[in-house]
């Protein structure tokens, strides 16, 4: 049995403050290549505004970028088309960070794999696709916002 860090959320449904505190500082820093580095816009506002500007060019076509500090997925399955969902795997809760083969998104826990183009689940555990969050290209940026 192998052990993975839980993220925000799954450290807070198991138990508290005190044990997400104690199991995300044993977890250390996060892989820097594997993840964005683009900037937030602060807490999500109620009228749904700006949640995360990152460069455009950081989602390669047929591939994806993972935002650890808003747990969200961006994809870029095609040069005009970028979309973003909330990374958390229907499954079990752990994030989907990656991009898998043939431009598919990779849950690392437990394999599940979702469509880049619509979130779908291709094959499970998960049964339920991811959730879409809004975004869309500001100039050199993509925005996500909700």
């Amino acid at each position: 049995m192998s052990w993975s860090c839980p993220n925000r959320r799954t450290a807070l449904q198991a138990g508290g403050a005190l044990l997400a505190t104690g199991s995300l500082a044993a977890c250390g820093g996060a892989d820097p290549a594997a993840e964005g580095e683009g900037t937030t816009g602060g807490a999500e506002g109620a009228d749904g505004g700006e949640r995360l500007r990152a460069p455009l060019a950081d989602t390669p076509v047929g591939g994806s970028t993972y935002y650890e500090t808003e747990e969200i997925i961006v994809t870029r399955p095609t040069e005009d088309q970028v979309l973003a969902f909330d990374a958390t795997c229907t499954h079990a809760g752990c994030m989907v960070s990656g991009t898998g083969d043939e431009g598919t998104l990779v849950c690392p826990c437990h394999n599940s794999v979702f469509a880049a183009d619509s979130g779908d689940v291709v094959s499970g555990p998960a049964t339920q696709p991811l959730a879409a969050v809004d975004a869309e290209v500001d100039g050199a940026d993509v925005v996500i916002s909700g």
